[in-house]
């Protein structure tokens, strides 16, 4: 029991699901003061985060000032409010036109998050005004998921489509590469193979690519961001009721 609560377990936050955005709030939540705790209804944590792509649209981000590429947040807005047509808030967009920037920054300055920005990956509709041809996406950089422990066990695996077959990782940028055969893309086949075949110790365990892309990669370095705080995430734990004193 937990002091004079009743309860077996007391928390400041909880947070429900065990995806992208619920570990950043554990994380946000953990490093403002709270005591965290994650709960997730199926026995892998991950969520549909962990078989995405891990991209992430942010406009007017660090990443690409540091690339030099070009943003701001007047075109960002005028984007939003053009591609969503007033079926969202204005106040909603400019949250997330403001926000979404500094939950990245902050991320990757606290956390074990790395993330690449992507210069030739454009925003989805090219000819509306304030659009960018490139630098608003970002996509997670390559992670060793030895970093996990057991816990690499634990999380969703990719899916299928996104592995070469069926089970080699690679990035966005890579398969842009490799299906658009750019220079040096045979040397850049031919490392992603062999990055995976010489990883004996993996090879022995399974097919699994231990070498993290996309969601994978995204979820697992915001998994051992957890494990770094001891924010604890509770798997085949369904939340059945709210209880409000």
């Amino acid at each position: 029991m937990s002091g004079q609560s009743g309860f077996d377990h007391v928390a400041d936050v909880v947070v429900v699901g065990s995806g992208a955005g619920a570990m950043a709030a554990a994380i946000r939540a953990h490093d403002l003061g709270a005591k965290t705790l994650i709960l997730e209804k199926s026995d892998l944590y991950g969520g549909s985060s962990a078989m995405s792509g891990g991209a992430l649209w942010i406009p007017n981000n660090h990443l690409m000032r540091a690339a030099g590429i070009d943003d701001s947040r007047e075109d960002a807005l005028t984007y939003l409010k053009a591609i969503t047509r007033g079926e969202v808030p204005e106040q909603r967009l400019q949250a997330y036109v403001d926000k979404a920037p500094e939950m990245l920054e902050y991320m990757t300055s606290n956390t074990r998050l790395e993330m690449i920005v992507m210069p030739e990956y454009p925003d989805y509709y090219p000819r509306v005004a304030g659009s960018r041809p490139g630098g608003r996406t970002v996509e997670p950089v390559r992670f060793d998921a030895r970093l996990l422990g057991d816990e690499f066990k634990r999380l969703r695996p990719p899916a299928y489509q996104e592995l070469i077959l069926g089970r080699i990782a690679m990035t966005a940028t890579e398969a842009r590469d490799m299906l658009a055969r750019r220079p040096g893309w045979v040397t850049l086949s031919m490392k992603i193979f062999a990055r995976y075949w010489f990883d004996i110790g993996g090879r022995l365990q399974g097919k699994r690519d231990r070498s993290l892309t996309l969601g994978n990669a995204l979820v697992g370095r915001l998994r051992l961001s957890l494990m770094d705080r001891r924010i604890p995430l509770w798997l085949s734990t369904p939340v059945r009721d709210l209880i409000v004193e």
